[in-house]
């Protein structure tokens, strides 16, 4: 007889990816380049410190329920937050694409998330691809 927890299904791909898809409950809008990327506030929150004290603030974006990011691309910013929700989102990046991932990481101090591609870069990075 299977053990208790071997009968039960992991969704949590399907709940991410799910939650992802519904624009109409997204309350947060992160404006690059003119291009918008739309997100919910309770997963910014949950995953950037950073975020979480501008939504409790009484700053200009916590206000109006945006943000204008000027220091990453549009690919980047949305991107990072895509794998907020779930890495099934974003199935492919460049090394180059990584690095800067780090960076956005870094300055909204998204740790989890850092610390996984961290470690994934450290994997990756050899002599042949550092220069």
């Amino acid at each position: 007889m299977p053990k208790k927890s071997e009968t039960f299904v992991n969704h949590s791909d399907v709940l991410c990816s799910q939650l992802w898809e519904q624009e109409e409950s997204k309350d947060f809008t992160i404006i690059v380049d003119e291009k918008q990327v739309t997100a919910h506030k309770l997963v910014l929150a949950t995953r950037s410190p950073v975020f979480a004290r501008m939504f409790q603030s009484d700053l200009k974006e916590a206000k109006e329920n945006k943000v204008e990011i000027k220091d990453f691309s549009f690919e980047i910013v949305e991107a990072a937050i895509k794998l907020c929700y779930h890495h099934s989102l974003v199935p492919y990046a460049t090394l180059n694409d990584k690095m800067i991932l780090l960076q956005f990481y870094d300055k909204y101090n998204i740790q989890p998330l850092k610390d996984d591609l961290e470690a994934e870069l450290i994997s990756e990075i050899d002599e042949s691809n550092m220069l």
